[in-house]
């Protein structure tokens, strides 16, 4: 089971994993199977920025 860190992928900084956590989403497994538009909202944390987004559905250099 892989935590979330900071670094983790280019826009999952400190701030971004501690928004996560305070979530209750503390995995790589509970962050893919979150409700993205949910954490969003509850987060602060956008994610219509687009691929350069902490929660873009593929933030780690997923397909282009």
């Amino acid at each position: 089971m892989s935590f979330l860190r900071d670094g983790m992928c280019p826009h999952l900084n400190r701030n971004n994993v501690e928004a996560l956590k305070n979530l209750g989403i503390k995995t790589v497994v509970e962050f893919v199977a979150a409700n993205l538009e949910e954490t969003s909202k509850n987060s602060g944390i956008s994610y219509k920025v687009g691929q350069k987004s902490a929660l873009s559905p593929m933030p780690c250099g997923g397909p282009s």
